[in-house]
């Protein structure tokens, strides 16, 4: 009989992202304007995206990094970003 593994204590188990997310998170690594993708999801946070210079995520502001709850939300987030011309703030 196996044993249980141990859980730390207050933290639940990492899960993987599910398979056809893995299809959503290369087309989002491969889109034009993203320079970054992080997926944070396994510690309990988001899919944070670091568009490209030239992009952003807000009207008129340098806002190029921004979370999402999945690939396909935060591919969809990519495809409004609006082009920004600057001043950039790095």
């Amino acid at each position: 009989m196996k044993t249980p593994s141990r859980v730390r204590a207050g933290r639940a188990p990492a899960k993987a992202p599910p398979k056809a997310a893995a299809g959503t998170l290369d087309r989002l690594r491969a889109h034009p304007r993203v320079e970054l993708v992080d997926d944070e999801r396994a510690e309990g946070n988001s899919v944070i995206v670091t568009l490209r210079q030239g992009w952003s995520y807000s009207d008129g502001e340098d806002n190029r990094v921004e979370g999402a709850d999945s690939p396909s939300a935060a591919l969809a987030m990519v495809r409004s970003a609006k082009p920004f011309a600057g001043p950039y703030t790095d």
